[in-house]
């Protein structure tokens, strides 16, 4: 008969002996302390440390847009434009002497080729026709010579411009008889198209022969000849005048018509008594 006890797992043995125990639960092994960083060991205490020096700041620079640098540029467009100017003026003055030396010849063989025949040295009676009587410089819009032979008047030429043609200016000498008719016209520059507006100064230097060239064949400038001051109208025929037109060039042609009309104005009023000094500019 077994004495067993019948309450007794199976699983032990029957001496009594206990059975295996069961694994014990490991503990978490806790991580290792950090190690201390030798130089913050050695380091001095933060009240012993030198203050850092502050970074320098950046040179603030204008935004794009902004009223300063919109002033910025205005300041430097005129200090820019300031210098130019003058240096362009000094430019001319010292030029201008020069430039006025070398022109002289022209000048005076084409007051020699539209004025009457004159023994007098007519340079010597330049004066300012407009404004009337100012001193003969920059200022001085508009010049007048007197040509005379044997003490009398024989022939007037006044040096003037328009601005009406096609280019920026035209600069001319205009002559006239001593009662006004146009003895001639020369262009002393322009800046018209060449090929057309650039057709008024052919012929300009050939007075002498205008009568001889026939009409078919005369330049344009040559059709002035002997025309005076109520007895031709200086108009373009587009415009209802007697002026024959460049063609293509209107605009050349009635710019020269009208500088001649004003010109044989300014020296009829410049020189004839009571005349009232007026005169228009072309």
């Amino acid at each position: 008969m077994s004495t067993q006890d019948p309450k007794a797992p199976s699983g032990a043995s029957a001496a009594g002996s206990p059975g295996p125990e069961p694994p014990e639960a490991k503990a978490p092994e806790a991580p290792p302390p950090p190690a201390k960083d030798a130089a913050a060991a050695t380091a001095e205490p933060p009240e012993a440390q030198a203050p850092e020096a502050a970074p320098p700041q950046a040179e603030k620079v204008p935004e794009a847009g902004s009223v300063a640098e919109g002033i910025k540029m205005v300041l430097t467009v005129a200090l820019f434009t300031l210098l130019s100017g003058a240096l362009l003026g000094f430019v001319y003055r010292q030029t201008k002497p020069r430039i006025e030396a070398a022109k002289l010849p022209e000048k005076i063989a084409a007051l020699a080729n539209i004025l009457p025949e004159f023994d007098n040295a007519i340079l010597d009676t330049l004066r300012c026709a407009e404004p009337d009587g100012a001193p003969v410089d920059d200022k001085c819009l508009r010049r007048m010579y007197t040509a005379t032979k044997d003490g009398r008047p024989v022939g007037y030429a006044l040096e003037t411009f328009t601005t009406k043609g096609y280019g920026a200016r035209i600069d001319l000498l205009v002559g006239c008889s001593a009662d006004f008719a146009v003895t001639g016209v020369y262009i002393l520059g322009h800046q018209e198209t060449p090929g057309l507006g650039a057709k008024i100064v052919e012929g300009h230097k050939s007075w002498k022969d205008a009568a001889a060239i026939a009409a078919p064949d005369r330049p344009y400038i040559l059709q002035f000849a002997g025309k005076r001051l109520g007895e031709f109208d200086f108009r373009v025929r587009k415009d209802g005048g007697q002026v024959d037109a460049i063609t293509a060039s209107t605009i050349s042609s009635r710019a020269v018509a009208g500088a001649i009309e004003q010109a044989l104005t300014l020296l009829r009023d410049r020189t004839t008594t009571g005349g009232g000094g007026g005169g228009g500019a072309p």
